[in-house]
């Protein structure tokens, strides 16, 4: 007895106190706990809304590239080089007969591609007047007498 009585008091000076917290639950998901929910949300909106501009840029690039592939076929490329020489050819006959000497035309009226274009020879100036598909007017005024090289 005498032995575990010795056992007992030794064993209780060599023990310390035992110090415990509680055991608290907590969620670390702010749509359980409330806190930083806004930021949560704000993130998952921002991811949202890349995800969506992401699918628009590719869906933009890819409408591109067939566009791209389309207008660089050879038949386009003969005709937008065919259209090119037309214009031209109409450009260098339309300035020869305004400003050669003892030109023919002094006025007149065309339709270019939807648009309208009319021209004016006085005797100082050529009038040159372009109405786009959208009403906008442009006019190009070169003097004659200055007009030389």
């Amino acid at each position: 007895m005498l032995k575990r009585a010795t056992m007992l008091l030794a064993l209780l000076s060599l023990s310390s106190p035992v110090y415990a917290d509680p055991i608290v639950q907590s969620f670390k998901s702010p749509s359980f706990n409330g806190y930083g929910w806004s930021s949560h949300v704000q993130s998952i909106d921002s991811q949202e809304r890349s995800r969506e501009q992401a699918i628009k840029d590719a869906e933009a690039a890819k409408a591109a590239l067939a566009k791209a592939e389309a207008s660089n076929t050879p038949l386009a490329k003969f005709m937008a080089l065919f259209t090119s020489q037309v214009y031209a050819q109409l450009a260098t006959q339309l300035s020869n007969n305004l400003f050669a000497e003892g030109g023919t035309a002094s006025a007149g009226t065309f339709n270019l591609d939807g648009n309208s274009v009319s021209y004016v020879k006085t005797g100082t100036e050529v009038k040159l007047t372009v109405v786009d598909k959208n009403g906008n007017t442009t006019v190009v005024t070169v003097p004659i007498a200055t007009f030389a090289f």
